[in-house]
């Protein structure tokens, strides 16, 4: 959550406190009752999808590290097979073909579709790939660090959509919330206008916070 959307939903909060304590005489069945109800509502979805932002943005960072290893890994299958390759293609023209190297995959879905395409032609041609040193722990482990690779990318992408459904979400209902509470403040300062303690409560309740101001860089070394 923003730091603006914060401040403004702790306003709300203490919104609603006021309705409850200071302004408990506002009319149950009027519009401006029934604005501050809308209100109790968006806060708590607001509240917990701030939650699920936070947790799905820490789950896609540790996705993305997860990730960062395992492309590597695949990278360096990759570069071994295509190299080697190279020097089958010595005595059989045209192998080294059936091999890239990995510098063309622009994004890590071509890479993962590359190395499953290649891992089919490296177990084709295993026994010439550990005729010139691949061992059998290198080919057998092939396929299962390609599962790891492709399982990063999903936990990640899954992460990464949750949390954009979560802030779309916080958006959504920040604006809901907005209407609401500017419906009610609207209503209390009509309803309150000859009654000064009621609505020096109400402002008093309805103050947003400031952001903090930065200093420059020159200032806080004074």
């Amino acid at each position: 959550m923003r730091d603006s959307v914060r401040r403004v939903v702790e306003m709300w909060k203490r919104a609603v406190v006021c309705l409850d304590t200071e302004l408990a005489d506002l009319p149950r069945e009027s519009d401006g009752a029934a604005a501050g109800e809308r209100l109790r509502i968006e806060i708590p979805i607001i509240e917990r999808e701030s939650a699920a932002q936070t947790a799905q943005g820490g789950t896609a960072k540790q996705g993305t590290a997860q990730r960062r290893v395992a492309r590597n890994r695949i990278r360096e299958i990759l570069n071994a097979l295509a190299k080697t390759a190279d020097t089958i293609a010595r005595r059989k023209p045209g192998f080294d073909e059936q091999f890239p190297m990995p510098y063309g995959s622009r994004n890590d879905e071509q890479l993962l579709a590359l190395a499953r395409a290649t891992q089919i032609k490296a177990a084709e041609n295993r026994e010439d790939f550990e005729r010139l040193g691949i061992t059998r722990e290198f080919m057998d482990s092939i396929a299962p660090e390609i599962e790891a690779f492709a399982d990063a990318l999903e936990t990640t992408s899954a992460a990464v959509g949750s949390r954009g459904a979560a802030v779309s979400g916080i958006d959504e209902s920040t604006k809901r919330g907005a209407d609401d509470f500017e419906d009610l403040n609207t209503f209390v300062r009509n309803f309150y206008r000859d009654r000064p303690e009621k609505l020096a409560a109400w402002r008093i309740a309805t103050h947003v916070e400031r952001a903090p101001v930065r200093k420059k860089k020159d200032e806080a070394k004074g």
